[in-house]
């Protein structure tokens, strides 16, 4: 596994965290208290890009105040558009003095709302000099509200409250941000998708790259909640230029939280200077409220999902990287202020340029800016300058995995928008010389000062363009590869099914491409999931048989869990494995996922009411299953699990492997105390059948209900379209249990079941979705088998596959083109002794079936017999010939695996 080294997988997982020991009733407690400020000024009042006439919702300042062992630290949150050159400091100095810190223990921000002051010191000093003062912004006004908020912060921190607990929590917020920046197929920008976009055509250009996780961190005395901190990284205007002072989306979203809940709520904008809403957000008015409804579901649910730690002192530190930044080339003294000067040049072009003399002026006297880390246990939160592209949000993230790492942005506004290095030769109005006033080189100062401050070795840290491949026209799409356990080529409606109801898997087939002509790896569990894993059939591959004879994947092996992993996916398994144990190197985690939950163990995983499962390297207990209780069905454990992968991966493109465990159906399944199998046997209740196949059917039809879930949580989550969807099953029916086969016509025409190799046991059900690619309402007979799935999933997330593979790519198939590559001939055998070990060969239409070693080859022709009723191998010397020598070269025996056809004499 080795040979592929994972790159760029965004994990939307939140680490095991573990905070400082239980404090002692001794040990020093942190301290929080909030502030809240009215900061919309009054009308009349110059505004970013109007004037301030009417008032209908106010302007906030919001701070927290946190305090342990050390002096003072304050995070602030505006709602302007920014405070820059000069004024930022003077904030901080204010807050400072009022609650008796350092300046730099102080952070100021602001959301970056566009109906809003623009609040620039440096620059309002040159404009002065030229006449040309006061019209920025309510320079009066501005000291007095300077003043209040000290008096508000003093006042905060001498009301400040214990604080036993802290809850950390993500969510990703569905169907608001999107990357600004489409590029063309030159690699230059093509279209900025502004934050309100009317261009149908722009805004069909998928989200690109984002951070679509909102993070919450929550304050607790003991079970009261105190206070909400928010960050989610996006431009915050819906619309603008109305003249009336506003919050917009993320504001209104704040403030439902805060009156629902209660608490003082205080939120940060992200690294979104290139992120807005606009694929979401045509500029209608009517859209302000549906983003802020948006944004507040997410709150909700990162709040929801949020878990508490106990928290003492000895948690809460602030570290502080100084910087310089260096000032873009296009920023020359003399030509900006011949432009200050022109009094024939218009107000907006002398402002911009008083605003980018006085952020050069800042970086010629090298005044630093502080860069800010909140360590609150392993939670660190960076505080940041400018419109920081993504890039650096994502990049902090990536380099501490281990951590809960979040970013607030737009601190002290002079550099404007900053953005990485690669991306200023792709050109867009957000690199441009009005937007950005900082070098390209830049992100080499705040790359290793972001290293800095998260304890990373700064020389260790990529450039932001190698590490993200972005705004790409065409994602990768999704991948959910769900398979049941035993189900019968012909239990679904698709497949002729009459008696059990399939409608969600039947309407997966309407959307999609149902095949009539796959096969599974094996005709039992373990190997024909080995096979589906890496590519090699039965005569090749590592597990062959359900004993497990201590054989599983090793480390050498390359899964298609791995291969999407290569290609930037985050990966999860769940339900049933059966390809290696705890302490083995087979397990999930250590065959590319990165996200594990079901049954390892191949036995196991026979129980619907066990007592554990296996949650990534951990034991999860299910103490609802003990004794009588019965009540956690692992197949619902699994569906739910599933549902939050989903929800959780948004934003990056997953693979999902989902192998249920029904309907499997063992005489040795622990029941409920009613002797069932499955919680209810609805809607079968009032059939006239026998028990045992109500409970059969009811498995089923739970399934489908399930895969119907699954299809609406791709849709909800915005990524149906660009998700492609497989649904099959590892093998052939069970005749070996108390359930009959024969009573549903499990088989639908095919010969045998599990463990045989006529076509009953090997041949599946196989369908395949993605709108506007794979054909909708077609059938397929393309022949194909599980060892194709590796191939054919590398070729769609663009990685090559490994060398030396049995399987063969079955994109054209999938796309409804002409399939090229075709097998010459499938092969497959199954058995543990000379008397059962069995074999089988598809050559063409031919099928060679030897039932044992001791037996001679069957032979039927599949075009004309598809329920291999008639041996025709008397007739076909040649073919039989053919096949035995396919048998004699597919074989290769292992140490595990011995029995070879010519230890027999070749029958």
């Amino acid at each position: 596994m080795n040979m592929l080294i994972r790159t760029g997988v965004i994990l939307a997982t939140i680490p095991l965290l573990s905070f400082a020991p239980k404090p002692s009733s001794a040990a020093e407690l942190i301290r929080v208290s909030v502030f809240d400020v009215d900061a919309t000024p009054p009308l009349g009042s110059p505004l970013a890009y109007t004037t301030h006439k009417e008032r209908v919702a106010s302007l906030r300042l919001k701070g927290i105040i946190l305090q342990g062992d050390a002096r003072p630290i304050v995070l602030v949150a505006v709602d302007w558009i920014g405070i820059a050159n000069g004024a930022n400091d003077r904030f901080r100095e204010v807050i400072a003095d009022a609650v008796g810190t350092d300046i730099d223990r102080v952070s100021v921000h602001v959301l970056h709302q566009h109906d809003a002051p623009f609040v620039d010191f440096g620059a309002e000093e040159i404009l002065e000099a030229e006449g040309l003062g006061g019209k920025t912004f309510n320079v009066g006004w501005v000291n007095d509200f300077l003043h209040q908020v000290g008096e508000a912060a003093k006042a905060a921190a001498a009301a400040a409250r214990n604080v036993t607990h802290v809850g950390l929590g993500m969510a990703p917020v569905k169907e608001v941000a999107s990357n600004r920046r489409i590029l063309g197929p030159d690699g230059k920008v093509k279209h900025v998708r502004y934050t309100a976009c009317a261009d149908p055509e722009v805004r069909a250009y998928p989200e690109g790259l984002i951070d679509p996780q909102l993070r919450s961190i929550s304050f607790y005395d003991d079970d009261e909640l105190l206070s909400v901190i928010t960050y989610y990284a996006t431009h915050p205007q819906s619309y603008y230029r109305l003249d009336k002072a506003h919050p917009d989306f993320p504001g209104m979203a704040r403030e439902a939280r805060q009156q629902l809940m209660d608490v003082p709520h205080i939120h940060f904008n992200g690294a979104g200077g290139n992120i807005g809403a606009g694929k979401y957000n045509d500029g209608s008015t009517a859209n302000r409220a549906v983003l802020a409804a948006k944004v507040a579901d997410g709150m909700r649910r990162a709040f929801e999902k949020s878990t508490r730690f106990e928290v003492s002192a000895d948690d809460l530190d602030w570290n502080v990287e100084t910087v310089t930044l260096p000032p873009a080339d296009h920023l020359i003294e003399e030509k900006l202020v011949s432009l200050i000067k022109n009094d024939d040049a218009s107000f907006g072009q002398r402002d911009v340029a008083a605003r980018q003399l006085a952020f050069l002026r800042r970086c010629q006297a090298e005044a630093p800016i502080d860069l800010g880390c909140l360590t609150l246990g392993n939670a660190r939160i960076l505080h940041m300058p400018g419109e920081l592209f993504v890039e650096y949000q994502l990049a902090a993230q990536r380099l501490r995995p281990d951590l809960f790492v979040a970013m607030a942005a737009y601190g002290e506004y002079g550099p404007c928008y900053i953005g990485a290095e690669a991306s200023y030769p792709q050109g867009g109005y957000e690199t441009s010389e009005i937007a950005s006033y900082v070098h390209p080189s830049v992100e080499r100062t705040l790359m290793p000062a972001i290293a800095r401050l998260l304890d990373v070795d700064p020389d260790s840290v990529e450039p932001l363009g190698d590490m993200f491949h972005e705004y790409t026209p065409a994602p990768k799409p999704n991948i959910v590869f769900i398979m049941a356990d035993d189900l019968g080529y012909g239990d679904l409606g698709c497949y002729g099914q009459t008696m059990i109801q399939t409608p969600h898997i039947d309407e997966l087939a309407g959307e999609g491409t149902r095949f009539t002509q796959c096969y599974a790896g094996s005709s039992v569990c373990a190997p024909s999931r080995c096979c589906l894993m890496t590519g090699l059939h039965n005569g090749h591959s590592r597990i062959r048989d359900n004993i497990p004879h201590g054989t599983f994947l090793r480390d050498e092996d390359v899964t298609l869990a791995e291969i999407a992993r290569a290609a930037g996916y985050r990966t999860g398994a769940i339900g049933k494995w059966s390809l290696g144990v705890h302490g083995s190197e087979g397990k999930p985690l250590d065959q590319g996922f990165d996200d594990w939950f079901g049954h390892l163990d191949q036995d196991q995983a026979h129980f619907y009411y066990p007592d554990y499962l296996w949650r990534n390297d951990r034991i999860q207990l299910l103490p609802k299953n003990r004794a009588e209780k019965k009540q956690d069905y692992t197949h619902d454990l699994f569906t739910e699990h599933a549902l939050q992968f989903i929800e959780e991966s948004v934003g990056q493109p997953f693979l999902l492997y989902l192998a249920y465990t029904v309907p499997h159906f063992s005489d040795y399944s622990n029941k409920t105390p009613e002797s069932h199998i499955v919680p209810s046997d609805e809607p079968y209740t009032n059939r006239d059948w026998p028990q045992v196949e109500k409970n059969y059917a009811a498995m089923v039809t739970r399934m489908d209900r399930d895969v119907g879930r699954i299809m609406q949580q791709l849709k909800e989550a915005g990524v149906s379209e660009n998700t492609v969807v497989f649904f099959t099953s590892d093998n052939g029916p069970n005749a070996n249990t108390i359930h009959d086969p024969a009573f549903f016509k499990c088989g639908g025409p095919l010969r045998g079941f599990k463990r045989d190799m006529y076509e009953g046991g090997i041949r599946v059900p196989m369908i395949a979705r993605w709108p506007g690619h794979v054909p909708s309402g077609e059938t397929s007979d393309q022949v194909w088998a599980f060892w194709d799935v590796l191939p054919t999933l590398a070729e769609l997330v663009g990685v090559t596959p490994p060398v030396g593979i049995d399987g063969i790519s079955m994109m054209p198939t999938l796309l409804g083109q002409l399939q090229e590559q075709e097998h010459e001939h499938l092969y497959w055998d199954y058995g543990h002794s000379r008397t059962n070990f069995q074999q089988a060969v598809r050559l063409g239409n031919w099928k060679g079936v030897r039932r044992s070693q001791d037996q001679p080859l069957e032979l039927y022709d599949l075009a004309n017999d598809i329920g291999e009723t008639s041996d025709v191998a008397t007739g076909h010397p040649d073919v039989v010939e053919h096949i035995k020598q396919i048998i004699e070269e597919s074989f290769v025996p292992t140490e595990n695996y011995p029995i070879t056809s010519r230890q027999t004499g070749n029958q």
